[in-house]
């Protein structure tokens, strides 16, 4: 067995400037006014090195937005945050502090207001980031082109819903652009879009990151996305990372039964179930309270049963 490390341990007691985000034993419970409360994250962690993607996969319902929302202080009144500790661009959570970070979320319909149009967007977030805000419909319009819209003096006087999904994706990474971040976290940010406006939009993340030098979360349930897109990927079970590594770490040597199961589901890649949660098939042992993680490179880790530690 492999050095056993407890969560966070890797992460060390200082930021390192090589990070552009360390999360550490983050939790998160939803405590109703009445009734028992229900966990929805345990002690999860997050590194994503400056300059690169990191994708975030894992079924329904295994925490995978939550974590984000959670990062972006997003979450319900209902819910209790609690972590060891999180630094963004080296400064640690406080109150008032405005991390450099912007989201791209899921569905850019409900995103977006319905009754105000485009440049009503665009230009509210001018105002909140940017000092200079005399040229407002310049600069949003100029942030509509950078993004592929055409027409982008027609469209920024549009409403929402004279807009396609694919066009109304680009506005929601123009206005995530317009608030001058250097960790764009993008939430499936092709969901419910068709094949080919997908590529566009995945091409588009891909080359606002590039040009602007941003590091980038992506969560997807896509593999397929994960593999072309990003240098890390953490896997997400039942609010817990039961495994986090480089891509070719996790999608090549993949040790804890979820992703292997998750793998498997690839079709063509197995026989395995098609059907089905695939956590189900994972003995509750491998995401149990008492897990511990395993270290089997610098960058590679999984959750093991504790009973197996020293085996």
């Amino acid at each position: 067995m492999n050095t056993v490390q407890s969560p966070g341990a890797e992460l060390g007691d200082t930021a390192r400037p090589d990070n552009i985000l360390e999360l550490a034993g983050l939790s998160v419970d939803i405590v109703p006014r009445r009734g028992p409360g229900t966990s929805i994250l345990r002690n999860v962690d997050v590194v994503v090195p400056r300059g690169q993607t990191l994708g975030v996969v894992g079924e329904s319902g295994s925490g995978k937005t939550m974590t984000l929302r959670a990062i972006l202080s997003l979450l319900p009144h209902s819910a209790q945050r609690v972590w060891e500790r999180c630094v963004i661009d080296g400064v640690p959570y406080s109150l008032g502090v405005k991390w450099p970070v912007a989201m791209v979320f899921q569905d850019p319909m409900t995103a977006l207001d319905p009754l105000r149009k485009i440049g009503f967007h665009l230009t509210e977030v001018i105002g909140r980031f940017q000092p200079d805000t005399k040229h407002r419909a310049k600069s949003a319009i100029a942030a509509l082109e950078e993004v592929g819209i055409d027409d982008p003096e027609r469209r920024f006087r549009q409403y929402p819903h004279e807009l396609s999904g694919g066009m109304r994706q680009r506005v929601m990474i123009a206005m995530a652009l317009l608030a001058r971040p250097k960790l764009l976290v993008a939430d499936e940010p092709t969901t419910a879009l068709d094949v080919t406006v997908q590529a566009q939009i995945l091409d588009l993340v891909r080359h606002v990151k590039n040009t602007e030098g941003l590091s980038v979360i992506l969560v997807t349930h896509d593999l397929g996305v994960v593999a072309e897109m990003c240098d890390q990927v953490v896997v997400m079970c039942a609010g817990r990372v039961v495994e986090a590594g480089t891509v070719d770490e996790v999608f090549y040597d993949a040790r804890h039964p979820y992703t292997v199961g998750l793998l498997d589901a690839i079709p063509g890649r197995s026989d395995g179930v098609a059907f089905g949660s695939v956590s189900e098939r994972v003995g509750a042992e491998w995401l149990s309270d008492d897990a511990v993680y395993s270290q089997v490179s610098e960058t590679h880790r999984y959750l093991v049963p504790s009973e197996q530690v020293g085996s």
